[in-house]
């Protein structure tokens, strides 16, 4: 607080003085209102602890916009840290154990004292300033990472859990690690002191930044820093996972794997010890997800589409282990579900980041005959559309192949006789041409929209059945009814009937085709039933997504 304060007093001096300057010096004006547009701006990151003003990119470097716009608080504070770091009593790089070192802001003049050292990896976790160019720091053979902390404030849970996920990397793969701020005070002695907490919590935090102050003695934290220090040092929820099985369907998504699979053993191996595994016909995601489970894993991850996960999900039901998520299906309807719009505009690295952050949520999972489900069941249009698509069209045409099938299942209008059964009510009797029972759904999915919307931590399925007609007209009001529906999350129950139960049953005189999570089967009766919080998932609870 004191530096939002102090911040946004220089903003609002620069400001006064561009009003009242004398009019011999009115040229200064536009200089004087960057000044205080560039303070202004950093103090109100400060205020809502949003370190990504500075758009630092994975390299290290800031953004090139951003820095032009900030360029009179960057060049104030990179001169106070050139004059700091000068008077400093302690050398810019402090060796703290045998593998961990301390430091300030790197310059490229400390590479040679980083190649002395044998250093092979750094932790920058600086928001304001750049890092060695990345050219330089592979021609060392210098692994990097930045998890961007503002000066004085404490880093968010998911930045802690990377920045330990990553140091425990480093560590295992014998790497001597440096880890850096602005002066070596205290954003990295925080950072540093936390890993070795959670190396052993039976050394209390004061013991810990003992022993680091006794070799860098110009360390000090805040109140704030040291209530983290306080906090982690009673919990266990920052302590890395090392084993990461990933459970690949390779044929999934016509070929997302085959193209994307350096990309994602690289990212994955910078955190974790990864395993890979290929379904194939002989050997399904299930059985390697048992297989995972029997040799130790810490993270099993599904990659494929919903029915691979769906198959893997089966297995860590009711258990503590992560399942990690990544869409390499046609649709990846469960991505869209738990992570929004990114999951359509950039989908595995925004699973690779849920899976790096290691923050679990638990959803809701449904049974229905004793498989496991997702996302939903359906019978009627849903399953007719699911059927006509098969593995050719949608490596053909991708989620087209959907839209096909969905548009061949609306125009034959079959209806089902169905008797239904909600939870302890009467069954009673339904005419419908589609009734899908939704644990979780997008809103693409609009044959699951009866109630506008779908949740997969509520405890509830939610029910959407149709009004059977003969009459296009009215049948495309329905579809423009379900559509109004997913997109305003109202339930104008209309055509679209709605209800949320904890228990379907569902009968019909001979068998019939319905798709669970994107598979089909055949059956006459059908037993849905809801599992409350029954599987742990790698993702950002809504709070912590942003802090």
């Amino acid at each position: 607080m004191p530096l939002t304060i102090w911040y946004f007093a220089i903003a609002a001096l620069a400001l006064l003085l561009g009003i009242y300057l004398p009019d011999l010096l009115l040229w200064l004006w536009p200089l004087l209102l960057w000044f205080s547009l560039a303070f202004a701006l950093v103090a109100g990151a400060y205020l809502l602890h949003r370190p990504a003003i500075f758009r630092k990119r994975g390299d290290g470097r800031i953004n090139r916009w951003m820095r032009w716009l900030l360029m009179p608080f960057l060049l104030s504070v990179t001169l106070y840290n050139n004059i700091a770091r000068k008077r400093d009593t302690v050398p810019p790089i402090s060796k703290i154990t045998d593998h961990l070192y301390l430091g300030s802001r790197l310059l490229p003049s400390d590479l040679d004292v980083l190649k002395q050292q044998g250093i092979s990896a750094i932790l920058d976790v600086t928001a304001e300033f750049d890092a060695i160019a990345a050219e330089a720091l592979a021609a060392a053979g210098i692994n990097y990472l930045n998890v961007p902390v503002l000066d004085h404030d404490v880093p968010s849970r998911l930045a802690l859990r990377r920045a330990m996920q990553w140091l425990s990397r480093q560590q295992r793969l014998g790497h001597k690690t440096l880890v850096h701020c602005a002066l070596g005070r205290g954003r990295s002695v925080l950072m540093l002191a936390a890993w070795l907490l959670s190396q052993d919590q039976r050394r209390s935090f004061t013991t810990v930044i003992s022993e680091i102050k006794r070799h860098r003695s110009s360390i000090r934290l805040n109140r704030r820093q040291l209530r983290m220090l306080k906090t982690l040092w009673r919990s266990d929820d920052f302590k890395a996972k090392q084993r990461l099985w990933l459970i690949v369907n390779p044929v999934s998504g016509a070929g997302k794997w085959p193209a994307n699979r350096d990309t994602i053993e690289q990212r994955l191996a910078e955190f974790y010890d990864v395993s890979v595994l290929e379904t194939s016909a002989e050997i399904s995601a299930r059985k390697l997800a048992q297989q995972a489970l029997q040799q130790g894993a810490d993270v099993i991850v599904a990659g494929g589409g919903d029915g691979t996960v769906t198959e893997v999900a089966s297995v860590l039901v009711g258990s503590q282990m992560p399942l990690g998520i990544l869409p390499l299906g046609t649709t990846n309807a469960l991505s869209h579900v738990l992570w929004g719009i990114s999951a359509k505009l950039d989908p595995i690295n925004s699973a690779l980041d849920n899976i790096i952050s290691g923050e679990q949520q638990r959803i809701d999972t449904a049974k229905c005959n004793g498989k496991t489900t997702l996302l939903l069941v359906g019978v009627g249009f849903e399953a007719q559309m699911i059927k006509e698509a098969d593995r050719e069209q949608k490596n053909q045409h991708g989620e087209l192949a959907y839209l096909q099938g969905f548009w061949n299942s609306i125009c034959q209008n079959q209806q089902l006789r169905l008797r239904v059964r909600a939870d302890n009510h009467r069954p009673i009797q339904l005419t419908t041409g589609s009734l899908t029972v939704a644990n979780g759904a997008p809103n693409t999915t609009i044959l699951a929209q009866g109630g506008g919307f779908t949740d997969l931590r509520d405890g509830f399925l939610d029910v959407t059945w149709l009004t059977p007609h003969d009459d296009w007209g009215d049948r495309l009001f329905t579809l423009a009814e379900l559509t109004f529906n997913g997109l305003t999350g109202t339930g104008m129950d209309i055509h679209a009937h709605h209800l949320r139960v904890k228990r379907l049953r569902i009968e019909a005189s001979k068998p019939l085709d319905y798709v669970i999570d994107g598979e089909t089967g055949r059956a006459r009766k059908l037993d849905i039933r809801v599992r409350p919080a029954s599987l742990n998932v790698l993702l950002p609870a809504p709070s912590h997504r942003e802090r």
